[in-house]
């Protein structure tokens, strides 16, 4: 779950099923239920604010990690 605070803060919360894991398939497969995830919010909120520029920027942070 991600969350933002009044300043605009994003804290990840919820890690209940949370494990080290090896190699690189389930990073792509976590990207992908996030994408999917917040189009789908997009879809329910009309004051729900996300564009491809919004991914293309977490995409080029997480690629920095």
């Amino acid at each position: 779950n991600i969350m933002l605070d009044n300043q605009s803060k994003a804290w990840l919360i919820d890690f209940d099923k949370c494990a080290v894991k090896g190699g690189n398939t389930w990073k792509q497969k976590n990207l992908d239920r996030l994408l999917r995830s917040l189009n789908k919010e997009k879809v329910k909120f009309a004051n729900y604010h996300f564009q491809a520029s919004d991914w293309q920027m977490l995409l080029d942070g997480y690629s920095k990690i």
